[in-house]
């Protein structure tokens, strides 16, 4: 255990499900967690299950299309936790600089809708990859 004693996770949709499991396994093995979600009561209640079991846990508020809520979970993770680092889909880039590439790019013209917010939320990721 403690494998990942001195990290920070940042789990997205944590509240609930393969979010909640994934930042559970996350702080039994050492790591400090940041859950983001939508639903409010289920992240605190993680966020609680966490720290029962002596790991430490943030929880906000995130709507992960929008700029914004990245900009202020980022620098209130930042401000709390210490520097996030993204492994694997950002190759070991601090996930501060994926969020300063997000902010250049622009969506071609005539995508909209649902279209708009996938793009929006995987194109910086899907580009790291390639």
């Amino acid at each position: 255990m403690n494998r990942l004693q001195g990290k920070v996770a940042l789990v997205t949709g944590g509240a609930l499900g393969l979010g909640r499991a994934t930042a559970s396994l996350l702080a039994r093995e050492g790591a400090r967690i940041v859950i983001t979600d939508m639903r409010d009561s289920e992240g605190a209640a993680a966020v609680a299950e966490i720290e029962k079991a002596e790991g430490k846990a943030l929880f906000f508020h995130h709507d992960v299309s929008q700029e914004d809520q990245w900009i202020s979970v980022i620098d209130e993770t930042l401000k709390r936790m210490a520097r996030p680092v993204c492994k694997g889909i950002c190759r070991d880039r601090p996930l501060i600089s994926l969020l300063q590439r997000i902010r250049p790019r622009r969506i071609p013209p005539g995508q909209d809708g649902d279209t708009r917010a996938l793009v929006l939320i995987n194109f910086p990721a899907s580009n790291a990859v390639f």
